[in-house]
């Protein structure tokens, strides 16, 4: 079976059980609605695919790991609703429709947004209570998706990238993908890795990917970005594209070599490194 298709099996479970999630949901109002308007069509899901493809890598079941899988994309869709906030990047369109406060209003984005940060973290501990993973297993994945969620992860990227010098070095530019972009890169896989009771060198070598890949995917998406914006906290800017593309390249064949303790298992991971690399969007 092709990666492509793989993972459009994976994809399709996810969505199933999202749905399932919002099934029952009704918090008054419209923001039930608008909650669901920043979830579904959802990007690529890549923060959760990840998880399932870990579970697959490590022999696990995935419905071990899809309970991360779920919080994940539902703390991915509350970051993107606040980004897109006038107070924050004031942006009015997300994934070629309007933003979620340009469709609710901004009240109700900023509410959706707390929910649906709210609701991760209920549909994270349900589901590994139901999953069959032992309590001090899913205490440390929940605690770690949180710290990978705030200050010192995605949130804390958020405030930094606020403050970062104009024109940015590179170090900062590093540190900024790592907390914004990276964090939940690495706590899709080092979470998962966990949940399926991964050996301590296999735990250390699948973080290590995740980090290398969370960095390699933010260069990528500023090559990409580079295109048809003049952002300044972009690699392109700061580098040139030709060295950026050779740092792209550099930071996934590093996320390639950190798997080799895992041997041929740890294929459908290498090869996604590689798909992801040379993707055109």
């Amino acid at each position: 079976m092709s990666l492509e298709a793989g993972l459009s099996i994976l994809k399709s479970e996810l969505e199933r059980d999202l749905e399932a999630l919002f099934s029952g949901l009704d918090c008054g109002g419209n923001l039930s609605e608008a909650m669901r308007y920043a979830v579904f069509p959802g990007g690529k899901r890549l923060r959760a695919l990840l998880c399932l493809m870990t579970a697959d890598m490590l022999g696990a079941d995935r419905a071990r790991v899809m309970p991360l899988a779920e919080s994940l994309e539902l703390i991915h869709a509350f970051s993107l609703v606040h980004d897109d906030l006038p107070c924050l990047d004031d942006d009015d369109f997300r994934r070629g429709k309007p933003s979620c406060h340009v469709a609710y209003g901004e009240a109700n984005a900023l509410l959706a947004g707390d929910a649906l940060l709210i609701l991760a973290f209920e549909a994270l501990a349900g589901g590994l209570m139901k999953s069959g993973v032992g309590p001090e297993k899913a205490l440390l994945v929940i605690k770690e998706t949180a710290v990978h969620s705030g200050c010192a992860g995605m949130v804390g990227g958020q405030v930094f990238e606020s403050e970062i010098d104009i024109p940015p070095g590179k170090e900062d530019l590093i540190r900024l993908c790592r907390k914004k972009t990276g964090a939940l890169f690495r706590i899709a896989l080092a979470g998962s890795a966990v949940l399926c009771d991964a050996s301590p060198e296999e735990q250390k070598a699948i973080t290590a990917f995740g980090e290398k890949l969370g960095l390699a995917f933010q260069v990528v998406d500023d090559l990409l970005d580079a295109e048809k914006s003049d952002e300044p906290l972009n690699f392109v800017n700061l580098m040139g594209p030709d060295e950026t593309r050779k740092y792209a390249v550099e930071l996934s064949m590093e996320a390639v070599e950190a798997l080799k303790p895992l041997g041929k298992k740890a294929d459908i991971l290498i090869e996604l490194a590689r798909t992801l690399l040379e993707r055109e969007n």
